[in-house]
């Protein structure tokens, strides 16, 4: 299952991602993206199954890091 991470620094890696979600098992991809004409890229982490994007979407969601207080939510594609 697929979710979406959004207000990332714009410096932000998927180094940066896996530390966020501690190097879990459960990462298959990770892809950062620019939005828009926005200069926050988003990630789209794919994880082994619900559970594992349910518990990163709470760990994530309103999470203050890097100055920044992040989204997540998991997608339906």
């Amino acid at each position: 299952m697929k979710i979406r991470i959004a207000d990332l620094p714009s410096d932000v890696s998927e180094d940066d991602i896996r530390g966020l979600l501690d190097n879990s098992e459960d990462i298959k991809s990770i892809e950062v993206v620019e939005e828009g004409d926005s200069d926050n890229p988003v990630a789209i982490v794919d994880l082994e199954g619900d559970a594992a994007a349910e518990g990163a979407v709470n760990l994530l969601n309103g999470r203050n890091w890097k100055n920044a207080t992040l989204r997540a939510e998991k997608l339906l594609y």
